[in-house]
């Protein structure tokens, strides 16, 4: 049974337009397809209801995995204060996904939008008039601490009330494309796609207004220096190499608890396989992300410019994540440098925050980014991206305010 909530007025859309403001309309990759004479804009059922279903499975699989682990005197306890209430969040989240629908769609033609949306049994519909509307492309609000941030949104807005914006779906520009476009061919051209600038540097170059999927820290974890007028250096701070080297330190002392644990319950003839799994999970994390920290893999490496000689060198693993090495890339093909901003999702033990990221602009290939230094320092990241600009004699892009 489905409640409709009709009207297409003013006040309609400003309860859609609260509603939707933050949280997207279609909940996965939008899909545009073309169902009984309309056009849908809406996510894969298949995929929505797989995803929830194997949360679900996560979730109550969780009592089943500390059976294994967990002597049995404190599996009772230890089920109720913690395996319970994972299963239930899991549970519920994958419920989410496996219930909750949402679709925009439209008849060859027509002049109103339709909207579904709200859980199965209970999902309301409305309508509102397309006359006023623009779609919108434009660079994604949030972004996953583990630095998946190539993320875009797709905005509906009414014209004259910019604030008043009905966010339709989310995810990278390719995710949205078709979606955007169908919306664009509705509206009669009224559409922006705002997550690419275009630069005049040395011809036209379409940049990408959108963050790199690199790490960033709430510290500040790269530095310029200049050892002399015709050399500059980014490099990890003191404070980043001090904090990576201490992952390591921690992670190689978990696995020599590790072996006191082992050695312990194996002189008393019966080993403790949770305490051993445990110190091994926690070691071997704590020991890669040290390790991987120092060998700058974590937005950390070393970078050479040499404007004697015309070329920059990496010093660590290469831009798409190859095997460490030392590349050169000739300064005439940087075009720009670009300043782009984001907003960190919080996670368990750390807040939210807002990151800062400098990257390079190449002009070939056209458009082209290597990602320089990412954290939430922005005057300290303004200030070497100004001071880098004016060494290299390139613009600086300021695309942090969208």
């Amino acid at each position: 049974m489905e409640n409709r909530a009709a009207g297409t007025g003013g006040e309609a859309w400003r309860r859609l337009a609260d509603r939707f403001g933050s949280a997207p309309l279609v909940r996965g990759r939008p899909v545009v397809r073309a169902e009984l004479g309309e056009t849908v804009i809406t996510a894969p059922a298949a995929k929505r209801v797989v995803l929830g279903l194997l949360l679900i499975a996560c979730g109550n699989g969780v009592p089943a995995v500390m059976w294994l682990f967990v002597p049995l005197p404190l599996w009772r306890w230890t089920v109720l204060v913690v395996g319970l209430p994972v299963a239930g969040l899991f549970t519920l989240v994958g419920l989410s996904f496996v219930l909750y629908g949402g679709r925009l769609s439209w008849r060859p033609g027509g002049r109103d939008l339709g909207l579904r949306y709200g859980w199965l049994g209970f999902r309301k519909q409305a309508a509102i008039p397309s006359e006023a509307l623009r779609a919108e492309l434009s660079v994604g609000q949030g972004a996953d601490s583990d630095g998946d941030r190539g993320s875009a949104c797709l905005h509906l807005c009414r014209q004259g009330r910019p604030r008043e914006r009905l966010q339709v779906a989310s995810g990278s520009p390719s995710d949205l494309h078709s979606a955007y476009q169908a919306l664009a061919a509705l509206l009669g051209g009224r559409a922006e796609d705002r997550t690419v600038a275009r630069v005049q540097a040395g011809g036209v170059l379409h940049v990408s207004k959108l963050p790199l999927p690199a790490p960033s820290a709430n510290f500040r974890t790269v530095k310029l220096t200049l050892p002399s007028p015709d050399k500059a250096v980014l490099k990890a701070t003191l404070g980043a190499r001090a904090f990576f080297l201490l992952f390591l330190v921690f992670g190689l002392g978990a696995f020599c608890l590790l072996a006191a644990v082992a050695w312990w319950g194996t002189e008393r003839g019966a080993p403790l396989w949770a305490a051993i799994a445990i110190a091994a999970t926690v070691g071997t994390a704590l020991t890669a992300i040290g390790l991987l920290g120092l060998s700058g893999r974590l937005g950390t490496r070393r970078i050479d410019f040499d404007r004697h000689q015309g070329v920059l060198w990496l010093t660590g693993p290469s831009a798409g994540g190859g095997l460490a090495g030392r590349q050169e890339i000739s300064l005439e093909q940087i075009a720009a440098l670009q300043v782009c901003c984001f907003h960190t999702l919080p996670t368990s033990g750390a807040e939210a925050f807002t990151a800062y990221q400098l990257n390079l602009v190449f002009r070939d290939p056209p458009g082209e980014r290597l990602h320089l230094m990412s954290h939430n320092d922005e005057a300290s990241l303004r200030t070497d991206a100004r001071r880098l600009a004016e060494f290299l004699g390139k613009p600086l892009l300021d695309h942090s305010r969208g």
